[in-house]
């Protein structure tokens, strides 16, 4: 593939943003639709309702996800653990189809939780990831 950090194709009626690939494996994180992004925002925001930490404190990763402002996937979300294992990899038996690139603001944020959740174990330490950050 000829993506870049931050890319967003639809592959299989799914849109992803891609991370980076190796030989074997494309990082790309799920982009969730309006009534997952919902269930997400209330499961966290339940979760951590009466918590006087954040959830990275209780080491859940389904917490660690960015809202997009990029139109069109304004107010959806990307979480990180969609990346881990690899929901996409292996190849492509057919071309993804480039829809758009993130914005600026949506890609430091990216960055940001990509960094903080490989420095609390949240996702794979992979020198390829660490490339994203630097």
């Amino acid at each position: 593939m000829l993506y870049k950090f931050g890319d967003v194709f639809r592959y299989r009626e799914k849109e992803y943003v891609y991370w980076v690939e190796t030989e074997n494996i494309t990082y790309a994180a799920k982009i969730l639709d309006l009534e997952e992004t919902v269930l997400l925002n209330k499961t966290c925001t339940a979760l951590f309702k009466n918590a006087e930490s954040r959830p990275r404190a209780l080491n859940l990763d389904i917490c660690y996800f960015v809202m997009l402002t990029t139109v069109p996937f304004n107010n959806r979300a990307v979480p990180l653990v969609t990346a881990k294992g690899g929901d996409v990899s292996g190849g492509f038996n057919e071309s993804p189809e480039k829809i758009c690139s993130l914005n600026e603001g949506d890609l430091e944020k990216m960055k940001k939780e990509i960094k903080d959740a490989l420095q609390e174990g949240m996702l794979p330490n992979d020198p390829v990831l660490k490339k994203i950050i630097e």
